[in-house]
């Protein structure tokens, strides 16, 4: 059985090698667009949608 912490502690590996790959340059996210927080409800429209190739993101 897991407990909490083997989890956490496993996540934490996990983020900390995905972090190290973006430093080296060695980890690609494709954005699909990039929206203004106070649009929001346009982004969402566009996950909604469902032909998004890419990650939204939202900036403050």
């Amino acid at each position: 059985a897991q407990t909490y912490g083997e989890g956490a502690a496993a996540c934490a590996v996990v983020l900390g090698e995905l972090a190290r790959l973006a430093t080296r340059g060695e980890l690609e996210v494709p954005i699909a667009r990039t929206y203004p927080l106070e649009r929001v409800r346009d982004a969402f429209r566009e996950l909604e949608r469902g032909h998004t190739h890419g990650k939204i993101v939202l900036r403050p």
